[in-house]
């Protein structure tokens, strides 16, 4: 049976654009039976000052013991994949494996891609293989790939001591792509017309004798030749003479 969870859903920006804020509403939120803190991930900010979400989570985390916590939601487009796998490996650490790292494409309301050149277009595929760096980064492999957007060339580390959860975020009302093209469903042809499935058939169907006005017994069935139509393949037997 599943939980419903509340939390807090914090921009570090405007009235909680200081740390020692943001730290102090965790703390309360905790006594209060919360369940978890998160924080917004924007580089530019419509109100200032601006608070950087990791620093803060750092803090967040030393300040609590049993809350979950982590960006919500971090944009791996527009990060270092390195980076963003040794900060979410720092706060998971210091907060005993109680860190979620939220993800999403990001979005660009307040400019965080084209106020610095980061192409709208691409979201999608460096969001794909930044996720897939920040992975391999946290097995303590050696990290050798070259990609259509990111290149690193990292050694073996330690592992990560706990898992760390990933949840992908969306919103209903970010533009749509392309709708792809509808197929027409075809018509299902009637049995009168359909093609003879074998090179002589005695199967007829009863609408083919209330179209043509015969009854099904004065019909008799010839051998088709090749390249004729299914009608041509039929013919009606005379009546008998009294």
């Amino acid at each position: 049976m599943s939980t419903v969870r509340h939390g807090l859903y914090l921009p570090p920006f405007g009235p909680f654009g200081d740390p020692a804020v943001l730290v102090d509403l965790a703390g309360r939120a905790q006594a209060a039976g919360r369940d978890g803190v998160f924080l917004w991930d924007h580089v530019a900010a419509g109100v200032p000052p601006i608070a950087a979400p990791w620093t803060a989570l750092g803090a967040i985390a030393q300040a609590t013991r049993t809350i979950r916590l982590g960006p919500m939601v971090t944009p791996p487009a527009r990060r270092r994949p390195w980076v963003l796998a040794r900060q979410a490996s720092t706060v998971s650490r210091l907060s005993g494996g109680r860190l979620v790292v939220g993800t999403g494409l990001g979005s660009d309301e307040s400019g965080d891609f084209s106020r610095r050149g980061e192409p709208l277009a691409e979201r999608s595929a460096r969001f794909d293989e930044a996720l897939g760096r920040v992975r391999a980064i946290w097995t303590g492999e050696p990290v050798r790939r070259r990609g259509a957007h990111f290149r690193a060339d990292l050694d073996g580390s330690a592992p990560e001591p706990r898992p760390i959860p990933i949840w992908d975020g969306a919103v209903r009302r970010a533009p749509a792509g392309p709708r792809p093209r509808r197929r027409r469903r075809r018509r299902r042809p009637p049995r009168w017309a359909a093609p003879l499935r074998r090179r002589t058939s005695r199967r007829w169907s009863p609408r083919c004798s209330r179209r043509t006005g015969r009854s099904t017994s004065q019909w008799r069935t010839t051998r088709a030749r090749r390249g004729t139509s299914p009608r041509t393949s039929i013919s009606p037997r005379s009546p008998k003479r009294a």
